[in-house]
């Protein structure tokens, strides 16, 4: 399960050595066998941060929904979901569930849904009920639940607040009841909540009649799960009313109930899960009614019995749902049955599941034998199309789940002074039934300026750093000329110096329907080494969450009247914050922010990132979408247990009520914007050199020193805890319409005393083609001027994909300062083509200008920056202004 594997610095870009014969530190050893566990909600996200228990192992929920037993588990054995800490939505209020599992040793083998009461309608109840009452909640379940009067409902607290949820039939978790003869043909489930209320005398639930039931005298038995055991029981029986609707009528307490009618006309399903270019999927979860399988490892499946009609008699088809399993991305596969014929197997061919085989990648960074901590790094593979990025823990480590097998890789860096940067990049290969793999990776040091005869390119994801295998590598700017070849698994080849002056990377990569064609091109590249990264069509997480904590508690000092905007992140660093707000490169890692039904007024409830994270809050008030920032509350690098709620409050304690004055801030605003047209967002910059993120869009909070062009900024104080600390602020303005935008934003550093002087960069021009122009697809001449303090500038070409049936298409071109023309060229026949006839395109021209950053160092800022593009971000390239014009054309 577990392989260890040590790599070392790939020297191509010097003859260089790492420092140190020693391996240094090494990564624990993981405890026992891997026996994987699936937690989705009913809408088939992942559920990040549910403990699962079975057995007596435990585990923790990722961002697929996925965690790890570590245990080989025999027998019937009750699973239990703890899901207080648990989140697939900011706004879901998901409920945990104990069910019965047949263990065999190996994974949990079922996906174990959670219902999600968050949507629901409520009724709160005191005691005994006065009057008739009804929880109406037909716009998210679809279901009512009644209570008649002088009903007692019982919980552990005063008052109790009713919700209600609703499960697909083929989402019922745990050992269904089985019918003595046919086979039962289930309802969706439906769950009363909390688990613990109790109603005397019952109450009653009216649901859809899903599955056809005639009106009285038929009837259909009422199952409910223990919460206790995780076992289904009989609990009464559902009838047709005289609105055609299914009613329960035993609901004595909370909890999940389902109806079930015995169809005597049986059917088999049978089929087969392919994935990519028909390659079949193994070992497949796949469900139906209250039907489960686990395909083969041929990916065969076969799912009986299966009822062949409604409880009428009616003829039915029947929707089948197929999930990855634990060593395969738990990507879903759906399909509908045509017609079911009772008595025959129904075969419904292949069924595409877009999922590859993964592993978990255990990363341990070493530079000089010793760990190299608090890292930004990606990680992903090279055809399986996966890819993370995330930073190092303090012991140098960090895990990246579910990444697909085979070849994978990544690159990082990270400056040491004028001569040197500290760099690795690595690649290898990880087998299939490989669950865990162990990568240790090593830092070398490398020169800046080299002054070698040739180039090492390299093309990579952009996203994880990997290399891109089969992207073509282009150059010079010759229509249909200047292949140099295709990269393989290490992503590089070795070109002369110069690139005859331009340097291109392209490539078009597809998962199912969806594609992208992304090229990236460098003008006049005279460097040792060149990073040029594209964009992939990779493999979407079916999570929207990163491993977490709850930390939940009361914002003290709130006021009612004001507005509460929360904010939680990973440790962050320059390279993070300023890409995202600067360029919108987004900050990959999410943590929950819950909303809604999940909280109450002056409470707060959020994910604080494993091992370390931050959560900020901004009060203020807003007019008009116009926010003011009034006060600020941070918790900063908080550690607390991973998939439990830990209760911590979150003072507003700092007023916005110091001035910090930005000098000449204004003097390269654009004359069509004014001091009202900027807004801002608002991050921590610790001494430790991370990045607390605070609010975004604030409007207000600015103002103009007199008639020059000095800004002031109205912030909190950065005395007591903040001591030290430095307030980043980015500025922005932007004015668009349905086909052209211009934009300037500006990176202020506020701290106590004096503040450096930084101004807006002034906006570039488009002077060809003009907006709405129709271009030629075999190639097209763009004109353009650059502000004087430019250190490069950017064309960004990009149409998006208006259905997952068309390609989206991206060309980004970097140049000099100074640059006046580009021609966008036809590439080779055999390179992927960003430029396609009949396609709308938007055009941006974005300049950067700098401050400290990469012009400290020797040589030219504009080669040191091209060189490492990927792996040394905008925050350490020092830039602290961009202005953009986008104009939107077509290609003929």
């Amino acid at each position: 399960m577990n392989q260890r594997t040590v790599l070392s610095v790939l020297c191509l870009l010097a003859a260089c050595q790492g420092n140190g014969s020693d391996l240094g530190p090494s990564l624990p050893p993981l405890p026992g066998p891997s026996a994987k566990v699936q937690v989705l909600d009913d809408e088939g996200r992942g559920v990040c941060g549910a403990q699962v228990f079975v057995g007596g192992a435990r585990a923790a929920t990722g961002r697929q929904g996925r965690g790890d037993l570590f245990a080989s588990i025999n027998g019937p054995q009750r699973l239990t979901v703890d899901a207080a800490a648990a989140s697939a939505t900011a706004s879901d209020l998901l409920v945990g569930l104990v069910c019965t599992v047949a263990m065999t040793g190996g994974d949990v083998p079922t996906v174990v849904y959670l219902p999600n009461v968050g949507a629901s309608n409520v009724l709160v109840v005191n005691g005994s009920v006065p009057v008739n009452t009804q929880l109406n909640d037909l716009g998210n379940s679809g279901a009512t639940l009644n209570l008649s009067a002088g009903t007692l409902v019982s919980f552990v607290a005063p008052s109790v607040t009713l919700r209600l949820a609703r499960l697909a039939a083929r989402h019922i978790p745990g050992e269904l009841p089985v019918a003595t003869s046919g086979a039962y043909l289930f309802s969706s489930g439906y769950l009363v909540d909390p688990l613990a209320v109790s109603f005397l005398p019952s109450a009653t639930l009216e649901v859809e009649n899903e599955l056809g039931l005639p009106v009285p005298p038929a009837v259909a038995e009422v199952y409910k799960l223990d919460r206790i055991s995780g076992s289904w029981s009989r609990n009464g029986s559902a009838s047709v009313n005289v609105a055609g609707r299914l009613v329960f009528d035993t609901i004595d307490s909370g909890g999940l109930y389902v109806a079930a009618f015995a169809v005597p006309l049986v059917s088999t399903i049978q089929g087969l899960a392919v994935g990519g270019q028909n390659l079949s999927v193994g070992a497949t979860f796949v469900a139906a009614d209250g039907a489960r399988a686990i395909g083969s490892n041929a990916g065969s499946f076969t799912l009986q019995p299966i009822a062949a009609t409604l409880a009428d008699g009616t003829p039915r088809r029947v929707t089948i749902e197929l999930r990855g399993s634990g060593s395969w991305l738990p990507t879903k596969g759906l399909i509908e049955t045509g017609v079911l014929v009772a008595g025959t197997t129904t075969n419904v061919g292949n069924v595409l599941v877009d999922t590859v085989p993964v592993a978990n990648y255990r990363v341990l960074a070493i530079e000089r034998a010793r760990i190299e901590p608090l890292l930004r790094v990606g990680w992903g593979s090279e055809l399986a199309l996966t890819g993370s990025v995330s930073i190092l823990n303090a012991q140098g480590t960090y895990t990246f789940e579910d990444i697909g097998l085979g070849n994978y890789g990544f690159s990082a860096a990270h400056p040491y002074d004028s001569n040197d940067l500290f760099y690795c990049r690595n690649s290898g290969s990880a087998d299939l039934g490989t669950r865990w793999f162990d990568v240790d990776v090593f830092f070398g040091k490398v020169g800046w300026h080299l002054g070698g005869d040739n180039t090492l390119a390299y093309v990579s994801d952009q996203v994880s750093s990997c290399p891109a295998i089969n992207a073509g590598l282009v150059q010079g700017t010759v229509d249909g000329q200047g292949l140099i070849g295709f990269v393989n698994q290490t992503g590089m080849l070795v070109v002369n110096r110069n690139f005859s002056g331009s340097a291109t990377g392209s490539q078009q990569t597809r998962i199912a329907s969806r594609s992208i064609t992304s090229a990236i091109t460098f003008m006049s590249p005279n460097c040792d080494s060149l990073e040029l990264p594209v964009r992939r069509s990779l493999h979407p997480s079916i999570g929207n969450f990163d491993r977490n904590g709850m930390v939940r508690g009361n914002l003290t000092g709130f006021l009612p009247s004001s507005e509460q905007r929360l904010r939680a992140s990973r440790l962050l660093v320059m390279d993070d914050w300023v890409g995202e707000v600067l360029i919108d490169e987004p900050i990959i890692s999410r943590y929950p922010v819950k909303v809604g039904a999940s909280v109450e007024p002056g409470k707060f409830m959020v994910g604080i990132a494993s091992p370390m994270g931050n959560v900020a809050v901004a009060e203020g008030t807003d007019l008009g979408g116009h926010f003011t920032l009034a006060a600020v509350g941070i918790l900063a690098g908080l550690a607390v247990p991973e998939a439990v709620v830990t209760p911590r409050d979150l003072p507003i304690d700092r007023p916005a009520n110091t001035d910090f004055v930005a000098q000449t801030a204004l003097a390269g605003l654009d004359p069509s914007f004014t001091i009202a047209d900027l807004s801002f967002d608002l991050a921590l910059l610790q001494p430790s050199a991370f990045v607390v993120d605070v609010a975004r869009n604030i409007g207000g909070n600015l103002s103009r020193t007199g008639t020059g062009t000095d800004l002031r900024l109205r912030l909190p104080n950065l005395t007591g805890a903040l001591v030290g600390s430095s307030w980043l602020t980015a500025l922005h303005a932007e004015a668009h319409d349905a086909t052209t935008a211009t934009t300037q934003r500006l990176l202020l550093s506020l701290a106590i005393g004096a503040t450096p002087a930084r101004s807006f960069l002034p906006l570039p021009l488009l002077t060809a083609p003009v907006n709405g122009a129709v271009v030629l697809a075999s190639g097209f001449d763009v004109g353009f001027s650059l502000p004087a303090a430019a250190m490069y500038a950017t064309l960004d070409l990009r149409s998006e994909a208006p259905t997952n049936l068309v390609d989206e298409l991206r060309w980004e071109v970097v140049v000099p300062p100074g640059t006046t023309a580009f021609r966008f060229w036809l590439l080779p026949s055999n390179v992927a083509k960003p430029l396609v006839a009949g396609r709308t395109y938007t055009l941006t021209l974005t300049a950067f200008a700098a401050q400290g950053g990469l012009r400290e160092f020797n040589g030219s800022p504009y080669t040191d920056t091209i060189q490492f593009w990927q792996t040394i971000g905008i925050g350490t390239r020092g830039v602290t202004a961009v202005s953009s014009q986008k104009i939107t054309i077509t290609a003929n």
